[in-house]
């Protein structure tokens, strides 16, 4: 949840279904991303790339400071 609950645009959400051939995509500022619940859900046709690392990571209970040890580590996919 976002540190400042008045700028929370979407707090929560129902299940949906996803339809065949589309993914749903999900900010990491969840409570305040334009991710799928506002933009809906996109083709997998126009995927062109996957994410592969961790570039950089902010700590929200250490005042957003970087977290060095995360970066650059792989995603486990």
């Amino acid at each position: 949840m976002a540190q400042l609950p008045g700028y929370n645009r979407y707090p929560g959400f129902a299940p949906v279904h996803v339809p065949k051939g589309y993914v749903m995509v999900m900010g990491d500022s969840r409570d305040n991303s334009n991710d799928s619940r506002f933009i809906g859900f996109i083709d997998e046709n126009r995927i062109t790339g996957q994410a592969v690392r961790v570039i950089l990571s902010h700590d929200p209970q250490g005042l957003y400071l970087p977290r060095r040890s995360r970066w650059w580590l792989p995603l486990h996919l």
